[in-house]
């Protein structure tokens, strides 16, 4: 039920980190070409930026595809 522009907040022992979702992608998984999955795994892949990347099999009964969070920090002034 994340949309765009939902908060998820990320808890250590001594800090609390605020994100913000700025993309949410429904990806093919199975029965997709090699290249199709490729591009999809960019998603994992370590990036120049700070960002909060959450993934999970879609629907929650079945592997066909894959949602996608992806969260940027909340800078609070």
């Amino acid at each position: 039920d994340v949309e765009v522009g939902d908060r998820i907040n990320v808890f250590t022992d001594n800090e609390e980190f605020t994100f913000v979702v700025s993309n949410r992608m429904i990806l093919p998984e199975l029965f997709v070409d090699v290249k199709t999955r490729l591009e999809n795994a960019r998603w994992l892949a370590k990036s120049e930026d700070t960002r909060l990347t959450l993934v999970t099999c879609w629907p929650a009964e079945s592997n066909t595809h894959r949602l996608i969070l992806v969260a940027v920090p909340v800078i609070e002034d």
